[in-house]
């Protein structure tokens, strides 16, 4: 493969995306910045890939749009314009996240907490940086400790006076910047949309702000606008990337966000329009070009209140907004508002009142949604990239592509050792149990890419220096290449037909079961549907339709029947674990 070098890393040549190729999906995990692993790894696989199914969350949703971008300008340089940005993130990463007034003090306290030195030592520069944000706050909660100063240097009092000046003092100032926190995180972090961040730039600040820098990415690497122009063709939507048949779309780009409203995931684009934005919250949000588009592509809720518009339909909705949706990094970046009605409640005239869902990061009910583009059997490769801890005892490598039959079939133990290990185990528990069972399972485990990294590495470490950055980019490139030239779509495809045949077995014997069992005390289900179907009690059917579907029926039992006489094929020789076949919520 021809290469180019920048940054002083290989980077594949433009004539090594063109030219045929096969198709793939690709999901992505969140990690905030650990998402700088992406882009290389999405750019090797493109040298033999085509993107057809695009996934993320969090982080990995930045990662699935320009991803996504890309693909859609893939023959006008898109994966060039995509490297391109990430080497430019080495030396801008800290200043896309821009806190409030009211949070700076906060933000630099998390920073600190974040950086190098001993955990005493960080602990210290914490309380420094809490005094120095909050001096006023500071200044008033000495004051009972310097007037007992005072006194002691007046009365000339003993060890003991100044003693309890000092202590006073000391208690006097954490209670005051204690309270002071309270304030702001019970009172100025909701009227800040629960974020110390929105997306845009402060007004005292420079430089583009994460979703301003975002936005302006996207367009530039879908080749709809120049660097440093204002607006370019308009945002990237999603209408871009399904071209003409959004049936059949040509790129399919799907994010994961949160409703914490309604307490359920969402994928989006949504497919029908239920939901509502208020003009006036999503200009505090995104760029005044997007919130343009956004105004001429949607229409008002009614004439009375203008401010209240239909969210776009998905064709004609910003990737930007998706993916702002998803990234809300919990208490880092705002959550972002819709409105929708509330059908739940009993009087007739509180339900048609729109009501505010609050949506925050898509990671929080699943934030490696490897199961988003599956069916039985694959047509093409869907490959996932995790991101991790590295541990010595257990990562020879710190990328890791699992090949053989056995590799990757058991789920790595967590160091508990202390309370906030133990908090820490029972929320990742609750976010990612089922994520990570997926990832074990045959047919899973083989197309998915681990990173693991240092503790230094990724996360919430926003301050990362350039060669750190660098570094991840090098991780994210070797995992790209991995997955390109080891992994065995042959393979991988036999693991899926075993796995299949096995659970299509099992549900056929389940089935038959069913429709034959007189055992217990309701009838068997041919006698239900011969007595119910004709006169339901709702979702009445056409003769015809009753006619096909008994057909079918009797055809489905039929083959239960013929595989059920010979010898089973479930046995020890099919991979493990054993997955099962269920009917689930589509998000």
């Amino acid at each position: 493969m021809a290469a180019s070098e920048k940054a002083g890393r290989p980077r594949p040549d433009a004539a090594a995306f063109r030219g045929r190729k096969g198709f793939c999906d690709v999901i992505m995990k969140g990690g905030i910045t650990s998402g700088v692993v992406y882009p290389p790894a999405i750019a090797e696989l493109a040298t033999r890939y085509r993107f057809k199914n695009i996934g993320g969350a969090s982080a990995g949703a930045i990662a699935a749009a320009t991803a996504a971008a890309a693909e859609y300008a893939r023959q006008d340089g898109g994966f060039g314009r995509l490297l391109d940005v990430a080497d430019d993130v080495s030396g801008i990463l800290l200043s896309l996240f821009q806190p409030a007034r009211p949070f700076r003090p906060l933000f630099r306290i998390l920073l600190v907490l974040l950086g190098e030195g001993s955990k005493t030592r960080k602990f210290l520069r914490a309380l420094a940086a809490l005094g120095r944000g909050y001096a006023g706050t500071t200044l008033l909660g000495a004051v009972p400790g310097l007037l007992l100063a005072c006194h002691a240097w007046g009365s000339r009092g003993g060890w003991e006076a100044w003693f309890a000046a000092a202590v006073v003092l000391v208690i006097g100032v954490l209670l005051a910047c204690l309270l002071r926190l309270w304030r702001v995180l019970a009172r100025d972090l909701p009227a800040h949309r629960f974020g110390i961040c929105s997306g845009l730039r402060e007004p005292d600040q420079r430089g583009l702000a994460l979703t301003e820098w975002l936005s302006d990415r996207l367009d530039e690497i879908a080749g709809l606008k120049r660097p440093g122009e204002e607006a370019g063709q308009g945002p990237l939507t999603f209408g871009h990337l399904m071209g003409a048949d959004p049936s059949a779309p040509d790129i399919n780009l799907a994010i994961m966000t949160t409703n914490l409203t309604a307490g359920r995931p969402h994928r989006m684009p949504f497919e029908a329009q239920v939901y509502m934005y208020r003009e006036s919250e999503f200009a505090a949000l995104f760029p005044p070009r997007v919130a343009t588009w956004l105004r001429e592509h949607s229409n008002p809720v009614s004439e009375g209140d203008r401010d209240l518009r239909w969210l776009p339909h998905r064709k004609d909705l910003p990737v930007v907004v998706a993916v702002r949706m998803s990234l809300s990094f919990p208490v880092l970046l705002a959550a972002v508002p819709l409105h929708a009605r509330d059908y739940t409640l009993l009087d007739r005239k509180a339900r048609e009142e729109p009501r505010p869902c609050w949506f925050s990061d898509g990671g929080i009910c699943s934030n490696f949604p490897i199961h988003l583009f599956d069916s039985v059997w694959p047509r093409w490769p869907t490959f996932g990239i995790t991101l991790g801890k590295h541990d010595k005892g257990r990562h020879a490598d710190k990328v890791w592509l699992p090949q053989g039959a056995r590799q990757g079939i058991l789920q790595e133990f967590r160091a508990i050792d202390s309370l906030t290990a133990f908090l820490e185990a029972i929320v990742r528990t609750m976010q990612e149990w089922r994520d990570g069972l997926q990832t074990v399972l045959p047919g899973y485990r083989e197309r998915i890419a681990r990173v693991t990294l240092d503790e230094d590495e990724g996360g919430l470490h926003l301050n990362m220096p350039p060669d750190l950055i660098h570094g991840l980019m090098d991780l994210g490139r070797q995992a790209g290449e991995k997955l390109r030239d080891a992994f065995d779509f042959d393979a991988h495809r036999w693991r899926r037909y075993l796995v299949a045949m096995g659970k299509l077995e099992e549900t056929l014997q389940r089935m038959q079961v069913s429709n034959l069992d007189v055992s217990s005390d309701w009838e068997p289900q041919h006698g239900f549907l011969d007595r119910y179907a004709e006169y339901p009690a709702e979702y009445d059917q056409t003769r015809e339709w009753l006619r096909i579907a008994a057909a079918d029926t009797a055809d489905i039992l039929t083959c239960a029947a013929r595989w059920l006489a010979r010898p089973p094929l479930r046995g020890e020789t099919l991979p493990r674990p054993e997955p099962d076949f269920r009917i689930t919520p589509r998000v």
